[in-house]
């Protein structure tokens, strides 16, 4: 199958109202648009120079962690309510179709100086997003190597049965969603939300999907 095809498989239409979460089901045209962009993204990367982490990041890794993130809507929001914060804001809202937090939305690169409308319309943006989760998975897989060789053997209690590329990978896609202190402090308790558990079983089920010559 092709990337297309996948995400046109995973697509949804499911919303939450009391949390104001909603995701919709995308079309042939979007799904075109975004495997291009992964495309020319990892064909971009294959002409840089490789590392033993960057080898690690997958096309099935990325779009494992877009599936998790927005099931490839460019337009997810995840606005985050509670009783506690029952009123939609910005910088509590998760925008567009790697869902970054409205909080830090415009620290990241291309964003300075626009307006929120802006932002968020360029979080929407697969040419945008796409590159900035890649680059950012890449970084993450950096960071994971060290923490998983500090706390190998936590890993191999909590998640038995696998190596330690894919512990890095696991650590990495759970620090993109927890940040380094989350992840850290969940692999010193050994209490793990299911983030990376997802991600993971996305990927493995997409580098599958990926090889079938239908």
């Amino acid at each position: 199958m092709t990337p297309a095809e996948i995400m046109l498989r995973e697509t949804v239409d499911w919303s939450d109202v009391p949390r104001g979460m909603a995701v919709h089901r995308i079309n042939a045209a979007t799904a075109g648009l975004e495997a291009g962009v992964l495309a020319s993204w990892f064909a971009a990367q294959a002409l840089r120079p490789q590392s033993s982490t960057s080898g690690l990041l997958s096309l099935a890794l990325v779009m494992g962690t877009m599936c998790q993130e927005s099931r490839f809507d460019p337009t997810a929001i995840d606005q985050n309510l509670s009783p506690q914060h029952p009123t939609p804001a910005f910088a509590t809202t998760d925008w567009g179709l790697v869902q970054i937090d409205g909080l830090y939305l415009p620290s990241y690169t291309g964003m300075a100086g626009l307006t929120q409308p802006a932002m968020i319309a360029r979080s929407q943006d697969p040419e945008w997003a796409i590159p900035t989760l890649a680059t950012a998975l890449l970084d993450r897989l950096v960071w994971a190597a060290p923490v998983v060789a500090a706390y190998l053997s936590r890993l191999e209690v909590d998640r038995p049965d696998h190596g330690e590329a894919w512990y890095t990978q696991w650590v990495a896609a759970q620090s993109y969603n927890a940040g380094e202190t989350g992840t850290i402090n969940q692999l010193k308790a050994g209490v793990f939300d299911p983030y990376a558990d997802d991600v993971l079983g996305f990927a493995v089920t997409f580098a599958a999907l990926l090889e079938r010559p239908d």
